[in-house]
């Protein structure tokens, strides 16, 4: 697994990050996470996200648009 920083704005940044493949169609499952503090926190949540997901206990929340 794998993961990607990159800067949205002043102090908010996108975490990206790869859950593997799917089993049915093979395809990379990719995650994004919108995150606000500095750099050096961010980088520090994509590895608590990796590690959950290494685990197997990361959790994927979805939101309705509305």
């Amino acid at each position: 697994m794998s993961g990607h920083i990159r800067r949205r704005g002043e102090n908010s940044w996108e975490v990206k990050f790869d859950l593997g493949r799917d089993p049915l169609t093979g395809k990379r499952i990719t995650k994004y996470r919108a995150f606000k503090g500095t750099k050096k926190e961010a980088s520090a949540e994509l590895v608590r996200l990796i590690n959950s997901a290494h685990r197997g206990d990361y959790i994927s929340i979805l939101r309705k648009r509305q």
